[in-house]
């Protein structure tokens, strides 16, 4: 019983922790000007609500939380998933087109070369 306390505290605590740095990624990206930036900080925020997911259904699994509490947990999971998600492609439209220059084909070493005219 002890150990089954011990690994329910431990799930809290990843559960906390993962839940969040998920406001914590969305806090951290918006300071940045460009949002190729907070973009990619939204993704991590997405990542983190993945592993709080995870850290819900395994709790559930190891009956250190009740099934009711579960399923209202999943449902605004996914739902902060989803408006994440439109969120991550608005930012995503306000990111310019690439200009870099294509890159340069390098020639093919099986291939054989034409000697340099003088």
């Amino acid at each position: 019983d002890e150990m089954r306390n011990s690994r329910s505290r431990d799930m809290c605590g990843q559960l906390a922790r993962a839940a969040k740095s998920i406001s914590a990624n969305i806090a951290e990206g918006s300071g940045h000007e460009s949002p190729r930036e907070y973009a990619r900080y939204l993704q991590y925020s997405m990542a983190s609500i993945s592993e709080t997911e995870e850290h819900v259904r395994m709790a559930r699994d190891i009956n250190a939380m009740p099934y009711n509490d579960f399923k209202d947990l999943i449902k605004r999971i996914v739902s902060v998933r989803r408006q994440l998600q439109r969120f991550i492609e608005k930012i995503r439209e306000r990111i310019p087109p690439s200009r870099k220059p294509k890159a340069k084909r390098r020639p093919d070493p099986r291939r054989k070369r034409k000697p340099k005219q003088p």
